[in-house]
């Protein structure tokens, strides 16, 4: 069924669709769900969070984007929520992977609710009511970062009943690092002596929006270190999952999943700027312990 279905479920900015614009009488009432939504930086470990929790329990659908080269384990990121954003994205003079200035991308977030319309709701109502069976759903892509008040405010319009964040953030270093290394970060690849500072703001960005968003919506925030190695436990799978209000399945166990060459050396000393210093001390003392 939900490979016939990506024939069907566009992304309400590809071009108009009247069969969404049909069918959204059948959706005039609240929608009884509660959403989930996992945010981060890319390259912060959110594909692999993504996965343990879905193997845990939490229904993040079937329609995956492919792998890829660089991340062979999957993205676990649906497809709907994925072309929704890059669509967006495009339509707000951004490309598609989330890359450009902090200062345009700052302004993404409020220009992303303006979007939302009867249209764009109707997509979103018939989608989560068709592939999502349970009383909750949940996704990941790490553009929702710029594009959550879009998402929040079409979820609140099709009746969701409350929508929860789980944030994983990662050293603003070792990000930085993997991007400038990823050959496919062509904004990162320009004019290379700019390729540090550019992806320390992109990190300061994003994270600063998810602390933004932190407080105003119910939030658990992960250091992506506490989801790799000997740290990924059943207690902490189980946590997140019952902070989603889903209950952890009785087979479930983390080291089925958990692939050893994920884990590289953690820095915690090479300078970052104070800016971005400032925004990972936030989100560390926000950071949720098990113990």
């Amino acid at each position: 069924m939900h490979r016939r279905l990506r024939n069907i479920f566009y992304s309400p900015f590809s071009f108009p669709n009247p069969y969404f614009a049909m069918k959204r009488s059948l959706f005039g009432g609240a929608i009884e769900k509660d959403a989930v939504v996992i945010l981060g930086m890319h390259r912060s470990s959110t594909s692999l969070l993504a996965q343990y929790l879905r193997a845990g329990g939490l229904d993040l659908g079937d329609n995956f984007i492919p792998v890829a080269d660089d991340n062979k384990s999957g993205f676990w990121e649906d497809e709907f929520f994925v072309q929704v954003n890059r669509d967006m994205l495009t339509k707000l003079g951004v490309q598609q992977d989330g890359f450009a200035h902090r200062d345009i991308l700052l302004t993404i977030p409020e220009r992303s609710k303006s979007l939302v319309g009867r249209t764009n709701t109707a997509h979103v109502a018939e989608y989560v009511t068709t592939e999502f069976s349970g009383p909750v759903f949940a996704w990941k892509d790490p553009r929702t970062c710029l594009t959550y008040p879009y998402w929040r405010q079409a979820l609140r319009d099709v009746g969701i009943k409350s929508i929860k964040l789980i944030v994983v953030y990662r050293s603003p270093v070792e990000v930085a690092r993997s991007l400038i290394a990823r050959e496919s970060d062509e904004y990162f690849r320009r004019e290379k002596e700019l390729a540090l500072q550019r992806a320390f703001d992109t990190w300061r960005t994003y994270n600063d929006l998810c602390l933004q968003y932190g407080r105003e919506d119910e939030t658990l925030f992960l250091d992506n270190r506490d989801i790799l190695g000997k740290k990924i436990t059943n207690a902490l799978v189980e946590t997140c999952l019952k902070f989603s209000n889903v209950k952890i399945s009785n087979d479930f166990v983390s080291s089925n999943i958990f692939d050893p060459k994920l884990v590289h050396q953690m820095d915690e000393t090479s300078p970052i700027p104070d800016d971005v210093k400032a925004t990972y001390a936030q989100l560390k003392k926000k950071r949720f312990r098990l113990d």
